[in-house]
């Protein structure tokens, strides 16, 4: 102190740590920092009992660790009488005091801030006064600071959103996934937008019609194939997630928590859409167009229930929010999951005997229901499109096998997890240039079966039966290269942290965007005219939009609710290994 330091800090952690029960209560420690200013205007401090060092006197001082005259406290109080005597006042001439710290002195305006460890319930005036002296009576002049308390920094939305923003990897992390789930997730809303604002009416809109025919828009009518992507991540995840975690046993054992952790992480946002669609979108806007956002109001209200019971990929009249299907389908395949993880918990030949036989009987009945019910590719009357989108594009039978070509790449990823895979060049660069082939020639095969003359019922069977599986081998193999070091630019890319939190909101974009483009779409009151351009502009608000309303529900709805589902039912095994596994659209 005669340095100049006027700071006596304490001891935080062992102050905060005190947590007793003296009945009837319990006493738990508090930090607090007071200031006591060095002038003490007509200060009249008693002297406080000298104490051999470890006393207690029994009756006079309670036997509590803060209130023996050895503690911190005492010390620090006894300091401050001394030094507040020695250093603001001192006996004049004539023996009355005088201030030795004039008003004018740089040193009128300093503190001792002194900490002081004391029980929950008190103030530090009340417990100074009730412990040691009556401050009030004494004329000491002190402020409390502030406290602190154990665990006394509750989350607030902002911290949320904090969370939200930290990108921090933990070993085994998929980097590679933040990429192609954000890319998919782009190309989903960029057809939506192309999608939605052809369905409106436009000025020229055969030009509108012959773009969509041409090579130049190839990149938009093959978007539909991006969903096949997250079916994949989904069965990939399900597995990497799950497998060497539980044993077949504890899978059993705990079937119920691997159900109902998938159901409540997906449950807030899709139910908060569920409930604007069906209250607050009907009073947004308005327009000539709004019987369109009316006739979805009209369905969440009656047919709610199909939405948040995953059954609306078979009830096209139910379907309130459009691009819903897609969790109905990815739910049904979730619960069906465990038959075939069931036996990959256990020996790798058991596993690699049921993922084949599974993925060559969803191949086969597939196939066979596809060429019975000649779907079209490219439906050439409205009949035609509602049958193909009732019984083929919703169909969980139909799009299940991505699904589990990601489980068969789950199990790679895991058998091989924190080892090093060594491939031979030639056989690396086989597979890059069989992914880039294949997966070219899927998107490639979107422009032929559009145009008009197109009629091949077998190529229509192989397309549907085979371009969804083929697509989801070629993405596997990028996660898998990647993961393991075989990815280069392409690893780089996927990689980069401008696709971390796009793929963290890429769950509620998916489920609001679609909603919005509808809202804004029904408001138009003039005829509109097409221009690829126009219509990419376009995509950038809408795309905004959804991240923003994405960002908003993510932080004040999904990741409040996700921790407390933690805190809940974070317990099980089970339940940690598959909460990782919902696939953030």
């Amino acid at each position: 102190m005669t340095q100049g330091n006027f700071v006596d800090l304490g001891y935080y952690q062992q102050c905060l740590a005190i947590s007793e029960n003296f009945e009837p209560s319990d006493i738990e420690g508090k930090y607090c920092m007071i200031n006591v200013p060095l002038v003490q205007d007509e200060l009249n401090l008693p002297v406080l009992p000298e104490w051999p060092e470890g006393s207690v006197r029994s009756g006079d001082w309670p036997n509590l660790p803060w209130q023996q005259p050895h503690s911190d406290i005492f010390r620090n109080l006894q300091k401050v009488r001394t030094e507040a005597a020695k250093y603001s006042r001192m006996p004049g001439p004539d023996g009355t005091d005088f201030m030795r710290v004039t008003e004018d002195s740089p040193m009128a305006n300093e503190v001792f801030r002194l900490a002081v460890c004391l029980p929950k319930a008190c103030t530090p005036r009340q417990f100074l006064d009730t412990v040691f002296i009556n401050t009030t009576s004494v004329g000491l002049q002190l402020t409390e600071e502030y406290c602190r308390l154990r665990n006394d920094k509750p989350f607030a939305p902002v911290d949320y959103a904090a969370i939200l923003l930290t990108f921090n990897s933990v070993p085994g992390t998929l980097e590679s996934l933040d990429g192609i789930r954000s890319i998919s997730m782009l190309w989903v809303i960029i057809f939506h937008t192309y999608a939605t604002n052809g369905n409106t009416h436009l000025f020229n809109r055969q030009e509108l019609f012959t773009w969509m025919y041409s090579f130049s828009a190839l990149w938009f009518v093959a978007s539909p194939i991006s969903v096949d992507t997250f079916f994949l991540l989904s069965g990939l995840l399900i597995v990497y997630t799950t497998v060497g975690k539980i044993t077949p046993k504890g899978l059993l054992k705990n079937i119920h928590m691997f159900y109902l952790h998938r159901l409540l992480r997906m449950f807030p946002i899709l139910a908060t859409a569920v409930f604007l669609q069906a209250s607050l979108f009907n009073h947004l806007s308005d327009g000539p167009e709004w019987h369109i956002v009316v006739d979805k109001v009209e369905r969440c209200r009656a047919y709610w229930w199909a939405t948040l019971t995953y059954v609306q990929n078979y009830l096209v009249h139910a379907r309130c929010i459009g691009p819903s299907w897609y969790l109905a389908v990815d739910m049904q395949l979730h619960i069906l999951s465990p038959f075939i993880l069931f036996w990959m918990l256990g020996r790798k030949r058991s596993a690699w005997i049921a993922l084949t036989l599974v993925i060559l009987v969803v191949m086969v009945v597939s196939t066979t229901y596809n060429y019975l019910n000649k779907f079209q590719t490219a439906s050439r009357s409205q009949e035609d499109a509602i049958h193909y989108l009732r019984y083929y594009y919703h169909n969980t039978l139909t799009r299940c096998s991505p699904f589990f070509v990601g489980m068969l790449f789950g199990y790679l990823l895991n058998m091989y997890k924190s080892k090093q895979v060594h491939m031979a060049r030639w056989f690396v660069a086989l597979c890059w240039f069989c992914a880039f082939v294949v997966s070219t020639g899927i998107i490639y095969s979107s422009y032929p079966v559009l145009q008009m003359d197109w009629d091949s019922p077998f190529w229509d069977g192989i397309i549907n039966s085979f371009a969804r599986p083929g697509w989801a081998v070629c993405v596997g193999w990028v996660v898998f290269a990647c993961t393991h070091g075989y990815g280069g630019p392409v690893n780089w890319f996927l990689s980069l942290r401008m696709w971390k939190l796009p793929s963290r909101l890429s769950y509620a974009m998916y489920i609001f965007h679609y909603s919005f483009m509808v809202v804004v779409n029904s408001t138009s009151v003039s005829v509109g005219h097409f221009s690829v351009e126009r219509f990419f502009y376009r995509f950038l608000a809408d795309f905004v939009t959804a991240f923003i309303v994405a960002f908003v529900a993510t932080v004040l709805i999904d990741y409040p609710f996700a921790t407390l589902v933690k805190m809940a039912i974070g317990g099980s095994k089970t339940g940690k290994a598959t909460a990782k596994t919902k696939t953030r659209m």
